[in-house]
Protein backbone atom coordinates (compact mmCIF):
# COMPACT_ATOMS: atom_id res chain seq x y z
CA UNK A 1 0.00 0.00 0.00
CA UNK A 2 1.14 3.46 -0.91
CA UNK A 3 0.59 6.97 0.44
CA UNK A 4 1.61 9.84 -1.82
CA UNK A 5 1.62 13.76 -1.46
CA UNK A 6 3.48 16.86 -3.36
CA UNK A 7 6.56 15.81 -0.64
CA UNK A 8 6.36 12.22 0.60
CA UNK A 9 5.70 8.72 -0.78
CA UNK A 10 5.58 6.53 2.04
CA UNK A 11 5.45 2.11 0.98
CA UNK A 12 3.55 0.15 3.68
CA UNK A 13 5.17 -3.41 4.42
CA UNK A 14 2.08 -5.88 4.69
CA UNK A 15 2.52 -5.87 8.94
CA UNK A 16 2.01 -2.37 8.37
CA UNK A 17 5.42 -1.10 9.04
CA UNK A 18 7.29 1.65 6.69
CA UNK A 19 8.82 -0.32 3.80
CA UNK A 20 9.94 3.06 2.43
CA UNK A 21 9.86 6.63 2.94
CA UNK A 22 11.10 8.97 -0.52
CA UNK A 23 11.50 12.64 0.10
CA UNK A 24 10.53 14.40 -3.28
CA UNK A 25 12.41 17.58 -2.25
CA UNK A 26 15.53 15.76 -1.09
CA UNK A 27 15.30 13.63 -4.19
CA UNK A 28 15.97 10.19 -2.46
CA UNK A 29 14.86 7.70 -0.08
CA UNK A 30 15.50 8.43 3.86
CA UNK A 31 14.88 5.14 5.80
CA UNK A 32 17.65 2.42 5.21
CA UNK A 33 17.06 -0.33 2.20
CA UNK A 34 17.04 -3.19 4.88
CA UNK A 35 15.28 -1.30 7.37
CA UNK A 36 11.49 -0.94 8.79
CA UNK A 37 10.08 2.53 9.93
CA UNK A 38 7.96 2.96 12.91
CA UNK A 39 8.44 -1.05 14.25
CA UNK A 40 7.68 -0.89 17.52
CA UNK A 41 9.86 -2.03 20.46
CA UNK A 42 7.49 -3.14 23.88
CA UNK A 43 9.34 -4.05 26.51
CA UNK A 44 7.68 -6.25 29.82
CA UNK A 45 6.14 -3.51 32.68
CA UNK A 46 5.47 -5.21 35.91
CA UNK A 47 3.57 -2.34 36.62
CA UNK A 48 5.70 0.97 37.92
CA UNK A 49 6.28 3.55 35.33
CA UNK A 50 8.90 4.57 37.10
CA UNK A 51 11.06 1.92 37.87
CA UNK A 52 12.58 -0.42 35.29
CA UNK A 53 13.97 -3.73 35.93
CA UNK A 54 17.55 -3.91 36.22
CA UNK A 55 17.58 -7.08 33.66
CA UNK A 56 14.58 -5.09 31.22
CA UNK A 57 17.77 -4.54 28.32
CA UNK A 58 18.70 -8.48 28.46
CA UNK A 59 14.79 -9.68 28.16
CA UNK A 60 14.82 -8.14 24.60
CA UNK A 61 11.66 -6.01 23.09
CA UNK A 62 9.04 -7.78 21.45
CA UNK A 63 7.64 -6.55 18.24
CA UNK A 64 3.68 -6.84 18.13
CA UNK A 65 2.10 -7.36 15.15
CA UNK A 66 -1.17 -5.73 13.69
CA UNK A 67 -4.90 -6.72 14.03
CA UNK A 68 -7.73 -6.34 11.49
Amino acid sequence: DRLENDRLAVDFAADGTLAAVYDKALGRHVLAPEGAGNRLAVYRDPGDAWDFQLDYADQGPVAPELGA
